[in-house]
């Protein structure tokens, strides 16, 4: 069995990273500091504030790309720079807590309180949206409008009935 040190999505992720980080050039400036340059960018990473100029690592508390990078120039595991929210131990003492059953409903008292019930609707201003909106990932609709325009008025193709000029042949 495998004793993991870091949860087992964590450790996925910085192979990943490790991946991606084969694009940073390290220079290393002395004692635990890094620059590492991707394409035409030099990030400052220090490894003994667990910090980086790109923000990931700072944000997320696990070493962001740069700072692999220079994890591994230095010959130490990434692993070790993970935050300890990732970890196994708080992992497990997290979820350590007993959580005991709640009865049925019907089993409960009555309360004095008021009932509560759905919130009030509000009427927005302004014309409603036809659509709703879409996230950034999610595609947009395609609509497909006919490429033949019609006329109404001689019924030729080509023009509509708006453009339609009495006696020009097309």
């Amino acid at each position: 069995m495998v004793e993991w040190k870091v949860i087992p999505r964590v450790t996925i992720l910085l192979k990943e990273t490790e991946i991606q980080s084969r694009m940073c050039i390290v220079i290393p400036t002395g004692r635990g500091l890094f620059e590492a340059v991707e394409g035409n960018t030099h990030f400052k990473v220090n490894l003994n504030s667990s910090c980086c100029d790109c923000k990931v690592w700072d944000i997320s508390g696990i070493p962001c790309k740069h700072a692999i990078r220079c994890i591994l120039r230095d010959r130490q595991d990434p692993e070790s720079y993970v935050h300890e929210a990732y970890t196994v131990e708080k992992y497990k003492a997290a979820y350590d807590v007993i959580m005991k059953p709640i009865t049925n409903p019907i089993f409960w008292g009555d309360s004095d309180c008021p009932r509560l019930g759905p919130p009030e609707v509000k009427v927005k201003r302004g014309r409603p949206p036809s659509e709703r909106r879409r996230d950034g990932t999610e595609k947009r609709k395609r609509f497909s409008r006919s490429s033949t325009l019609r006329c109404s008025v001689c019924k030729q193709y080509g023009h509509n009935s708006r453009s339609h000029r009495e006696g020009e042949d097309l």
